[in-house]
């Protein structure tokens, strides 16, 4: 996973939410919640999504200062439906 780019620290950005299983399909519709704490903008390039399974998915773009953005999990990201882990780095 990346590190953080110079000058910021873990828990600038946070995962504060997830939908592992949403009614219907599964696929497409799952999705995490990222919060940016910080004043600023952050680039979330080199930044990714990571499942208890490895599975992973790369996170590109910007998240606005104080801005929550929604990733809707796809490719090798797969949200358990009786519960998972998602580590973002």
């Amino acid at each position: 996973m990346a590190a953080p780019a110079p000058g910021q620290v873990a828990g600038d950005v946070l995962s504060v939410a997830a939908l592992p299983d949403p009614v219907g399909v599964d696929r497409g519709h799952e999705v995490i919640t990222l919060l940016n704490t910080m004043a600023a903008a952050i680039d979330l390039t080199g930044w990714g999504l990571v499942d208890a399974a490895g599975g992973r998915q790369d996170l590109s773009g910007p998240i606005a200062d104080s801005g929550v953005v929604q990733v809707t999990a796809s490719g090798a990201l797969q949200l358990g439906n009786q519960g998972d882990t998602v580590v973002l780095g």
